[in-house]
Order: structure tokens, then sequence, then C-alpha cells
């Protein structure tokens, strides 16, 4: 098993098109350390399955399910 499907296992993220980044950085933010993972999907999706949002141009759909 991959490392990005290892952290995708954990996260509990089914979607087979979201790819981990490799490189894992750590911060601290407001004194607290951090892991940072970065991810990517690998298709431009047509409309968000949460709120029916339809992607007209690469910004309508944005993080968090808002846009």
């Amino acid at each position: 098993m991959s490392m990005n499907n290892y952290i995708l296992n954990l996260l509990n993220i089914e979607d087979k098109n979201i790819f981990i980044s490799p490189n894992i950085e750590e911060k601290v933010i407001k004194n607290k350390k951090y892991k940072i993972i970065e991810g990517f999907l690998s298709y431009i999706p047509d409309f968000c399955p949460c709120c029916g949002c339809i992607n007209e141009s690469h910004n309508d759909i944005i993080k968090w399910g808002f846009r």
C-alpha cells in the first residue's frame, strides 16, 4: 500500500481522484506544531455534490464546499 493510500485511509477519504503530495511539511502556528498534508483533485468537477453549485469556471467551487 502506498503512502497516498495510508493517508487517505487514515483521513477516511474514499474519493479515488484525490492524490496526496509526498511532501509533508511541519509548521508551528500559534505555538502548536502541525503537519501540513497537501492533496489535489485529479479532475475538475462539473458540480458540487453537496450543494449542487454548477462549476461554470474554475472559481465557482472552492474548498469547504462554499462558493
